[in-house]
Order: structure tokens, then sequence, then C-alpha cells
């Protein structure tokens, strides 16, 4: 069995911007190590689907596009913080993308759990002291519009490990002949 998961990566100058706003973060917070857009979670499968699942995601088609880091906030609400996140916009390039990703994942009955919102983890909350501070320090944040240009997304292996999770590109699929999503 194996642990996967479809995504974007991100370039250096975006990980060190994400870096920059992890420092801000208080005590009580894992803060995430490796950054990516995740397209579509898998979870468990059996290691022999791999080959089908590349076979699928070959058949995706999309252009290159643009995204810019958007505003901070948290899952799943304010009341009970469990993920600090960056959005990304225009999102709905990524999710144009990411229902792609879907379907063909859907034809082997590997469905989503939950709906597509674009992000990028920045820290998985343990314990708050004080989460009313913690929420207004993160919404005075001010985000930078940097931008960055999709041209590629990844089959990913994650293994979990004491130390976190380690992650191992198994698949690369490149912009297509496609109308712009």
């Amino acid at each position: 069995m194996v642990r996967l998961f479809v995504a974007i990566e991100l370039p250096d100058d975006i990980c060190r911007v994400l870096r920059e706003f992890q420092k801000k973060l208080p005590g009580g917070v894992t803060k995430t190590s490796s950054f990516h857009l995740t397209l579509q979670f898998i979870g468990e499968v059996d290691d022999t689907k791999v080959p089908l699942i590349i076979e699928s995601l070959r058949k995706v088609l999309f252009s290159s596009f643009t995204l810019s880091l958007d505003k901070v906030g948290v899952f799943p609400s304010n009341s009970n913080p469990r993920v600090v996140w960056i959005g990304v916009v225009p999102g709905a390039n990524a999710v144009a993308l990411a229902k792609q990703v879907g379907s063909c994942l859907a034809q082997l009955e590997l469905v989503p759990d939950h709906e597509f919102h674009p992000h990028l983890t920045l820290a998985r909350v343990k314990f708050l002291e004080n989460k009313n501070e913690f929420l207004a320090a993160i919404d005075a944040w001010k985000v930078p519009p940097v931008a960055f240009v999709v041209n590629a997304f990844y089959l990913v292996k994650s293994t979990l490990s004491k130390e976190g999770s380690v992650y191992e590109t198994l698949a690369c699929f490149r912009t297509k002949s496609a109308k712009p999503l």
C-alpha cells in the first residue's frame, strides 16, 4: 500500500515567502516543512494501482496559468482553528485543474473525500494559549501578491514518519495543448 496525492509544486521564491509567514506563528503549531498545492488527496491505494493512476492522469489537458498568493485563513473555523493556510488566486484555474484530475481518478473509483479549496498549508495547530490573539495576529498579516506560473502537476507518494511526512514524486504531468482553464 502507498499513500498518494496529486499536487502542484511551488517555486523556491514562493516557499521563501511562506517560510517568512511561518516565522510569525506562535508555539503550539507544527509548521509545514514542504509546500505544495494539493489538487486531490488520494489516500492509501494498492501499489499495483499506481501505473493505472499515472496512465489516467496523463489524459489531463491544461494550459499554463498563473496563481498569486492571497489572504490568510484557518480551517475548519475560527472557533476551532486546526490548520493555518494562505489562499491562492485566481483559484478558478486551480479548481478547473483539480476537477479534471478528480474526473480521471473517479474513473478508477478514487473519489475525493471533500471539495477542493485552493490553499497552501503553513501549519497545523496543536494548541493555542490565546486563540483570539492568534486569530487577530494572522488577520493582520499582509500577504504580498507574489505570483507563480503553473505548468505541471505531480503524483506524489507520502510516507509518514516520526519526523513528519516524506514526499517522493512518482510522476510529472506537464501542460499540453488545451484551451485555457
